[in-house]
């Protein structure tokens, strides 16, 4: 895989796109104007959430009333909120670390619609996709590490 640069033209192999539904794919790819460049990237995004399409299909069928029924009355949620570069990534890891509480994957946060159904045999699948450092800063990550969950909010 190549490394990716900013200001170069080539892409990391997993991108946000690829893992969204293909309403959110298609409403973007309509609503606005794709530079050739990146009519790579939007041909995979297309293909990819359309492959992802019976997955999702099945996680919501099979989970959704699983999913309605869960309650936080004992157990509220916490959230970290607060301006970037402040710590609130350092906070949210080292908060993961206690079994108190409950923190989403970078395989949950990037495969939202088909983690539940996929498993582990689907993370094995995708481990090699996901690059081992993040692009922006270097940082070291993997399928199991913590992740904020504002990447699923895209998805």
């Amino acid at each position: 895989m190549k490394k990716w640069r900013p200001g170069t033209r080539t892409y990391p192999l997993v991108h946000l796109f690829y893992t969204s539904r293909i309403k959110v794919v298609s409403y973007l790819l309509f609503k606005n104007i794709i530079h050739p460049s990146r009519l790579p990237m939007a041909f995979v995004s297309v293909i990819v959430s359309l492959l992802g399409a019976p997955l999702m299909l099945a996680q919501q069928v099979i989970f959704q009333n699983r999913l309605k029924r869960i309650r936080f009355q004992n157990n509220p949620p916490v959230f970290i909120i607060g301006h970037f570069r402040s710590g609130t990534t350092h906070l949210h890891k080292l908060m993961s670390k206690d079994r108190e509480f409950g923190t989403p994957t970078i395989y949950h946060a990037l495969f939202i619609n088909y983690c539940l159904i996929g498993g582990n045999w689907l993370k094995s699948i995708l481990a090699p996709l996901v690059p081992n450092k993040r692009i922006q800063d270097n940082v070291y990550v993997s399928m199991d590490e913590p992740e904020e969950d504002e990447i699923a909010l895209f998805c």
